[in-house]
């Protein structure tokens, strides 16, 4: 079968002898409409073996399975059509290299995903790792900072403590000292004043009979002296009036019950800071802390209280501990 292009050219062969515009217009119409159709069907066999694309020609089809010349991949021998029961299946079976290079292809691609996949979780590891140990810095540093600042405000606390207590404790010298002298001086005057009554003592109480009628005589009023000079004219014959002897102060005798009671009862109050202080226990027990006050003047008041209450043994031990001059 010859090639409608071949057969078009014939045509125009025999039409060459037309003479008239007319006749020349409507022959390149026809063979224009004749060459558009052949372009959109294609040429035919023998065309393309005239272009040099047959056998001998420079051109060649080129398998893309088997990389041979001569035919095309659809055409190649290595894809067999797989038949079951007589009838075809319409699978292709693949050549063994093409599913070796597969199958290769395909491990190459998930060891590329597989290695991306590590990457990027190890990366991620790494970032969390990072940001997880910068939040633990972060909190320890707090931690510290807080701690810090705890400690330092209790040192503060302690050292205003401290000075507060050592001025109270020079006011509460000043005040002890200022009571002491006064008891001393009490004291003292106390002992003269006794020392004075025991020596008068003596010299008060009457040696005789005599004494006793002078010293009644003294103490009587003069209203009684006269009317006794008046009524002796009288009764000069009676006998004399015997006056009772001036007695002294009586003397106060201890009873049982009043008597101190040795080895029975509690102790005393100074005999139990004293044991305190003996078993090496805190003297500053029973000092009020300033945390429990609101104002100043009303924990210095306590504290005064409280430190009035302590013998000079206590107050002396509580000196030495905190390196005050007592």
């Amino acid at each position: 079968m010859g090639s409608r292009r071949y057969d078009s050219r014939e045509r125009r062969e025999r039409l060459r002898d037309y003479d008239s515009g007319d006749e020349r217009r409507e022959r390149g119409r026809d063979y224009r409409r004749e060459w558009q159709a052949d372009e959109r069907r294609g040429g035919s066999a023998d065309s393309y073996k005239r272009k040099g694309f047959g056998e001998g020609g420079g051109r060649q089809v080129r398998c893309y399975e088997c990389n041979e010349l001569g035919h095309y991949k659809s055409q190649c021998p290595r894809l067999q059509v797989r038949t079951s029961g007589g009838v075809s299946g319409g699978m292709v079976a693949l050549s063994k290299e093409l599913e070796e290079s597969l199958s290769a292809v395909g491990r190459m691609a998930k060891q590329l995903i597989d290695q991306q996949k590590a990457v990027e979780d190890a990366k991620r590891e790494a970032e969390e790792k990072l940001k997880k140990e910068a939040e633990e810095k972060a909190a320890k540093e707090e931690a510290a900072r807080v701690e810090m600042a705890k400690k330092k405000a209790k040192e503060d606390k302690e050292q205003r403590r401290k000075w507060e207590i050592k001025k109270l404790l020079a006011e509460q010298r000043e005040e002890y000292e200022t009571k002491l002298e006064k008891i001393i001086r009490r004291g003292i005057k106390g002992v003269t004043i006794d020392k004075k009554k025991k020596s008068e003592d003596p010299q008060q109480q009457p040696s005789s009979s005599s004494e006793s009628d002078e010293d009644e005589d003294e103490q009587t009023p003069l209203k009684d002296k006269r009317k006794r000079r008046d009524s002796m004219g009288d009764v000069a014959n009676s006998p004399p009036v015997e006056t009772p002897s001036k007695q002294g102060k009586r003397e106060e005798l201890g009873t049982p019950s009043s008597m101190k009671k040795k080895g029975r009862g509690r102790p005393t109050k100074a005999e139990a800071q004293a044991n305190r202080i003996a078993r090496g226990e805190d003297p500053w027990e029973g000092v009020p802390l300033g945390e429990k006050f609101a104002t100043e003047a009303t924990y210095r008041k306590a504290v005064r209280k409280a430190l009035g209450s302590f013998y000079p043994e206590t107050l002396q031990a509580m000196c030495k501990g905190d390196g005050v001059p007592f």
